[in-house]
């Protein structure tokens, strides 16, 4: 069995991708790691959309960030 330390990755974002990360967490104790995994196997993107956002523009992020704070909001409310 390896150390957990071992098993976990660095992640570098800017502060609008964490800012977007951030808003998806369901409450303080929620880790980055379970909302990564949350959001994307769900939807089967994170595959498909790996590498994709660096030549995204600003319109595209905008709407992707509209769409992950609409869905945490709905998520939220649903509980």
């Amino acid at each position: 069995m390896h150390p957990l330390h071992e098993r976990m990755k660095t992640v570098t974002l800017d502060e609008e991708a964490y800012e977007i990360l951030a808003a998806l967490k369901v409450d303080a104790r929620d880790s980055f790691s379970k909302v990564v995994k949350r959001h994307f196997r769900r939807s089967g993107r994170i595959r498909s959309s790996s590498g994709s956002w660096e030549d995204a523009t600003e319109a595209e992020v905008a709407v992707l960030r509209q769409e992950s704070v609409a869905t945490f909001e709905g998520r939220r409310r649903q509980r």
